[in-house]
């Protein structure tokens, strides 16, 4: 293709062909098409698209990527890593100064630390054929053409080309362009707005840095940095007493993991800093997939993708909602002490529910009936809207993101019509919604509702924003029944017996003798651990040598900080013998790891002579499959309604199992990960997080186009909802 299109450019028959174009669209399709040979070689990838440059330029895609993408393959061609040293390579397209008439100048970077060229090299470097050592070719490959169609094709772009190099030391180039600001610009569409937004920036790379900054306050952010993670919690605290709470925190991927974790750990439990979220950057888009925490985003940054970054901010913030479009028929079930919705009505009691999710609608309906009100459900916010103008409504609860119309525009437009009418009439409206955000109340309040409650639903605090908002007196039978709930159970009611097995030493010296919370980070390594073993299985029976040894290194470190240090002592000779490629030695260390693995998790979970902490007799739920807490918590000791909710899980789960598997049968990469968000939040309020954790994976492989990922992960999906759904079929 080079030498055919040297003929033509030297011959004048190669002619541009300009259509409005999404520069990051291309840019960072050129960094990632290249993403294969960079982790091939351990480079550092880093890209940056200037936000000053507008969203739609008129140029020759095809021509600016293939300048682009010969001089970044270059730089990843002529770049290594060494044990002293890191190979990097960068991608830069930044907004000069000037422009006049619709024409911007774009400057485009591309340098690397690779081995540089001589004054002597430089001289000749853009003359076909020609490439700056004899030994170039023998060494690296390649026709010499490159570079010299690099210049041609800026030329015939009306810009220039330069160079800068160091032998040794690397080189860069610069590519300058002129270009026409497309009319499509004026509707593309806006990017998440993070107006109001605090952001604290932790990241030591200064170009990440850098970057980050930039995107951010390009969306509105405020953004502030932070050089040390010692002094975050006095930092927050300080910053709220000023009343200039930080809502995000980023974290970057250089900073040791361990101290990422420990400084976590550290501000989740400052009671001072309740509502705090964190984007975590990760230079693994794997590792990014194998982390799902309730408050904290993670994003890949080898390279740092300016769409991803805005939007795991946008996440994080609560901005942006990852509740995606379906609807499914409401599953209800009337409880004995609820009235019914026309005598609700016409007592004036009767609660509207605006949710998409079938399963929060059926546990929210649940709720709301246990407290003795009537409930008549709306799917969206378009639906609760049509349903409030009956006027049968004296309370709205509404999720604030739901397809077709949101709750917040359902609660404009309801203000609206309210306003016009002008008797004074105004329906409460509660906000209902899993980003319990600072500022997120606020924005609920801006938008004309009444109140804020973040799910899952707490009975408390849901009887009392009912009983402050409800017009007139209480339900007439039900509320003044329900009694306190007895406190729950520890969250994961491990024990800690055998430091043989789990020595939580290290635990205590960070977190003293708060049981309560050494339990739940104990809890939350058993189900990552199961997914690890089984990522094992399958790459062990597949001889992968070297992804052996990769996860092996992963179960090592999360085995270590939990004190399972016999485990993780096997995990990392297991990883020496992997890195190494001995597979006799692979082998025989992975006769133990099953038997090691299982020691380790039936010891936390009580299986290994002590009491279960399930608890309830035959016939409960297991807890390792479904963590029923939340519904004992919201429901008593009521097994009755408990298995009721767990077996109207079972259908709307078989239908969506059937979506995702069309959608994976049609190569959909996209719909897998949509409908993988949708098992995801079902499962989620069921307490399935086993299946809830895979299907979140899965959203995410497919939200970022990654197949091969949701190949692998999909692989265990089925095998999982039939364990669910067998366990429930069983109760």
């Amino acid at each position: 293709n080079d030498s055919l299109d040297f003929t033509k450019i030297e011959a004048g028959k190669l002619e541009l062909e300009p259509f409005p174009i999404s520069l990051p669209d291309v840019v960072e399709g050129v960094a990632e098409t290249l993403m294969p040979n960079v982790a091939k070689k351990a480079l550092g990838l880093k890209v940056f698209i200037d936000p000053a440059i507008p969203s739609w330029l008129l140029a020759d895609q095809v021509r600016i990527r293939q300048v682009l993408f010969n001089l970044l393959g270059n730089a990843v061609k002529f770049t290594t890593t060494t044990e002293d040293r890191k190979g990097v390579v960068t991608l830069i397209a930044e907004r000069q100064p000037g422009g006049s008439d619709g024409m911007i100048p774009v400057r485009f970077r591309i340098s690397d630390t690779g081995i540089g060229m001589t004054e002597k090299a430089l001289q000749s470097l853009f003359t076909p054929f020609t490439q700056a050592e004899r030994s170039t070719t023998r060494r690296f490959g390649g026709t010499g053409l490159g570079l010299s169609i690099c210049k041609n094709l800026t030329d015939l772009m009306g810009g220039k080309i330069t160079v800068e190099s160091t032998y040794g030391q690397g080189s860069t180039f610069i590519v300058d362009l002129l270009v026409p600001v497309a009319e499509k610009a004026a509707a593309h569409p806006d990017e998440t707005d993070l107006d109001g937004v605090n952001v604290l920036l932790a990241i030591p790379d200064p170009d990440l840095r850098r970057f980050a900054r930039a995107y951010a306050e390009n969306r509105s952010a405020t953004v502030g940095v932070a050089d040390d993670l010692d002094s975050l919690p006095e930092r927050l605290v300080n910053g709220k007493e000023a009343g200039a709470p930080i809502d995000v925190v980023v974290f970057g991927s250089d900073w040791p993991r361990e101290q990422v974790d420990l400084a976590l750990r550290r501000l989740r439990l400052n009671a001072d800093l309740e509502g705090l979220r964190f984007v975590l950057m990760v230079k693994d888009r794997k590792e990014a997939l194998g982390i799902s925490q309730h408050d904290l985003v993670a994003v890949e940054s080898n390279p740092l993708r300016r769409s991803g970054f805005v939007r795991a901010l946008g996440i994080a913030s609560g901005r942006e909602s990852p509740e995606l479009d379906y609807s499914e028929e409401s599953l209800t079930a009337d409880a004995p002490d609820a009235p019914t919705e026309d005598d609700a009505a016409a007592r004036g009691q009767l609660i509207l529910v605006a949710e998409d999710n079938p399963t929060n609608r059926d546990v929210i309906k649940r709720q709301l009936n246990k407290l003795g009100y009537a409930v008549e459900m709306a799917e969206d916010g378009r639906l609760g809207l049509e349903a409030w103008k009956s006027g049968r409504y004296a309370l709205i609860l509404a999720d604030c993101h739901m397809p077709n119309m949101d709750g917040y525009e359902m609660t404009e437009a309801i203000r609206a019509e309210e306003h016009q009418r002008g008797a004074g009439e105004r329906t409460p409206i509660i906000a209902v919604t899993a980003n319990a955000l600072q500022g997120e109340s606020e924005k609920c309040l801006a938008t004309g509702m009444d109140d804020y409650l973040s799910k899952p639903l707490e009975m408390e605090k849901l009887k009392a924003a009912l009983r402050k908002w409800m017009p007139g007196a209480p339900p007439s039978k039900g509320v003044a029944a329900v009694a306190p709930q007895a406190a729950p159970p520890a969250p994961s009611g491990l024990r800690i017996i055998d430091p043989a097995i789990v020595d939580t030493t290290y635990l205590r010296e960070t977190f003293g003798d708060d049981e309560e919370l050494i339990h739940s980070i104990l809890g939350e390594f058993v189900a990552p651990t199961r997914e690890i073993a089984q990522e094992l299985l399958a790459a062990y029976d597949a001889g992968d040598v070297k992804l052996v040894g990769a996860l092996g290194h992963k179960l090592k470190s999360s085995s270590r900080s939990v004190g399972a240090h016999a485990l993780a002592d096997l995990c990392e000779k297991l990883e020496h013998a992997g890195g190494a490629g001995d597979w006799e030695d692979v082998q025989r260390l992975y006769a133990d790891l099953p038997g090691a693995v299982t020691r380790v998790l039936d010891h936390l979970e009580g299986k290994d002579g002590g009491s279960s902490p399930a608890g309830g007799g035959a016939g409960a739920p297991d807890e390792t499959i479904i963590d029923t807490s939340y519904l004992r918590e919201t429901f008593g000791d009521d097994e009755a309604m408990i298995v009721e909710i767990l077996k109207d899980f079972i259908v709307p789960t078989q239908e969506i199992a059937d979506e995702i598997r069309v959608a994976f049968e049609a190569g959909d990469v996209k719909g897998c990960g949509a409908i993988g968000h949708k098992l995801k939040s079902s499962s989620r309020s069921i307490g399935a997080h086993a299946l809830a954790d895979l299907c979140e994976k899965i959203e995410h492989a497919g939200v970022n186009g990654n197949w091969e990922d949701v190949q692998r992960l999909y692989a265990v999906l089925p095998v999982e909802v039939d364990r669910v759904i067998t366990h429930i079929r069983d109760l």
